[in-house]
């Protein structure tokens, strides 16, 4: 799908409107959010056959990367977001992705009836060895 779409913005960029160049931008962007959420679910469900890929994860990168990924479902919506310090950790990083993609989502849909939705992202160090991670809107938290 996104090689089709990639030909077709290349062959009509400069003969359609600037809103349609944005529609082609949108199934571009789509597309590879599909590809990647397909590769994730792909490296899930081998979880069960496969030993998980223990790698330092930088949380706050992964965040920022998450959030660029469902922007599109943000546009024309009041969120503040909140986003705390973050630490890095090992872990399986397309798991760990693969949850946050996840649990962002669920705050945006749940909190598409406010008008301004409060999504907070961050950890508490709960004991030395463990950290406690909550991602929450206006005081309701999702874990």
């Amino acid at each position: 799908m996104s090689g089709f779409a990639e030909l077709l913005q290349k062959k009509v960029s400069s003969v359609v409107d600037e809103k349609s160049n944005r529609y082609i931008t949108m199934i571009l962007d789509s597309a590879k959010r599909m590809g990647n959420l397909i590769d994730d679910l792909l490296a899930f469900s081998r979880i069960g056959r496969a030993e998980t890929q223990k790698t330092l994860v930088n949380l706050t990168q992964l965040v920022r990367e998450v959030l660029a990924e469902v922007r599109q479902d943000t546009e024309g919506r009041n969120i503040s977001w909140k986003i705390g310090v973050l630490p890095s950790l090992y872990g399986d990083r397309s798991m760990l992705r693969l949850a946050l993609i996840n649990l962002v989502s669920n705050a945006i849909k749940f909190t598409h009836t406010r008008p301004l939705a409060e999504i907070e992202i961050g950890c508490v160090e709960a004991a030395p060895t463990t950290l406690s991670y909550s991602l929450g809107t206006m005081g309701w938290d999702l874990i």
